[in-house]
């Protein structure tokens, strides 16, 4: 496995064997459907290194229990890793295995971390594994001889007071301003160890800066192969989260904290020949290759059923608002704000804002592959871009509005899951599960309410 390498996280490196002197333990971290994440730790001295973990855990709930409708549950067990990252494989092996890097975790020199990449007892990858979906993906993207570079955008809230109590938490600070100098200097010492401590983990930061709410933050990752930009992303905010606790403050990635701006988890990403020979988002005679516009055409075709995979719970849903630079119409747009779809100023990239924490961003990501090679192979046409604020335009004017809530984007999606359109991607048990985890969430909210719900999940996400 690759040990604070520079792998594109598709294979690992660097001979197989993960010192028995580096650290003591290991950090073997899951995203389950929620977009919580799961742990088990090995330690370094167990002679018994295999590390499972019960099916049922996938789709676990923040009450800790699993929902009704899947066969999931407390019987069967799958492994967190292909193999055991301790023994030593012949490298032609190593280079097969869709494996994350190892990385000293900066707040904890003690532990190291990986992403887990759910197998059986036969080796076999579990179907039901979020990694193991994008990995069919990205094979899916070499097919029409594509690959896909991607950056995200960290948006989080600073908070003080004890995570075991939501109501004790307060932003930190209480002035507002997007990109105010004045609320960085505030911050500082937490954001400028924020920011050490990412670069100890060979996460590349490209930009700060203050958003729009009380101890609210962006930090932009830099880009890099899908898989590995999904993975350090998981680990990012493991370390922004531990580096606050460390200055005894708490950082949430949740959409949104009381009635502030929201946060996102917004995506650049672009399209690539496979072998890194042009990027297929760019052309300079005429903006974009029609293998690109296909791409984004399918993407902005899907919005309505792929809201649900990229703004995944019920708490998603109050940050979804017009005239909130969040995009909430299906358009797209060139460096405009209110498009949910945006190519950048330079044509090197479309960003998609509406993606948050609360996704499994793994699925998520899966999702706008699957959407854009829909419209590849469909030879979707691109409309005009929208280059005005859509909320403005008179009602008869305006594109179809995105879904407002988690129960409407279920139905979207379940409705294209069952026309067969995902079924590459999303096998038909995969499929069921998922809706199970997310209805059994819209019960909940019903039942104990919207600012109970925040309040269950603040400290989880």
């Amino acid at each position: 496995m690759d040990v604070n390498g520079e792998g594109d996280g598709g294979g690992a490196v660097g001979g197989g064997l993960l010192p028995m002197h580096l650290v003591p333990m290991l950090r073997i971290v899951l995203l389950d459907y929620h977009g919580m994440r799961r742990c088990k730790l090995i330690p370094l001295h167990n002679s018994q290194r295999n590390c499972l973990i019960v099916k049922g855990a996938i789709l676990l709930t923040s009450r800790c229990s699993i929902p009704d409708g899947t066969p999931l549950s407390a019987q069967g067990e799958v492994y967190m890793l292909p193999f055991s990252p301790y023994e030593k494989l012949p490298s032609s092996k190593l280079a097969a295995l869709p494996t994350s890097r190892v990385v000293r975790f900066p707040t904890h020199p003690n532990h190291s971390f990986t992403i887990a990449h759910l197998h059986d007892q036969h080796g076999r990858p579990w179907q039901h594994c979020p990694r193991q979906l994008l990995c069919a993906a990205i094979q899916q993207l070499r097919a029409h001889n594509l690959s896909m570079q991607a950056g995200f955008e960290m948006e989080f809230v600073l908070l003080r007071g004890d995570p075991s109590e939501p109501h004790t938490l307060k932003p930190f600070g209480s002035a507002t301003g997007y990109a105010l100098l004045s609320l960085i200097d505030q911050a500082a010492p937490i954001l400028d160890h924020m920011v050490s401590a990412l670069q100890q983990a060979n996460i590349k930061v490209t930009m700060m800066h203050a958003e729009g709410a009380p101890g609210h933050f962006e930090i932009v990752l830099h880009h890099n192969q899908v898989l590995a930009a999904v993975d350090d992303l998981v680990l990012a905010r493991e370390i922004v989260r531990s580096v606050a606790l460390q200055h005894h403050s708490y950082a949430t990635f949740i959409p949104k904290y009381g009635n502030a701006a929201g946060s996102g988890s917004h995506v650049h990403f672009s399209l690539d020949a496979h072998f890194g020979l042009s990027n297929k988002l760019y052309d300079h005679h005429v903006g974009m290759s029609s293998t690109a516009q296909q791409f984004v055409a399918g993407v902005l075709e899907a919005l309505p059923w792929l809201t649900f995979l990229t703004n995944a719970s019920v708490a998603s849903y109050a940050r979804l608002q017009p005239q909130c630079w969040v995009g909430v119409y299906k358009v797209w747009g060139i460096s405009n704000k209110e498009a949910p779809l945006r190519l950048s100023l330079d044509r090197s990239n479309i960003e998609l804002k509406t993606l948050d924490a609360l996704s499994n961003v793994y699925i998520a990501m899966t999702g706008v592959i699957a959407a854009g090679l829909n419209g590849i192979r469909a030879c979707l046409q691109l409309p005009p871009p929208c280059q005005t604020d859509p909320h403005l335009l008179a009602e008869g004017e305006r594109a179809e509005r995105l879904p407002t809530s988690l129960a409407e984007s279920l139905e979207r999606f379940r409705d294209v899951a069952a026309s067969g359109a995902l079924a590459e991607l999303f096998a038909p048990d995969v499929v069921r599960d998922i809706l199970a985890a997310k209805s059994d969430e819209i019960r909940e909210v019903d039942r104990i309410g919207m600012d109970a719900f925040v309040q269950q999940i603040v400290a989880l996400h």
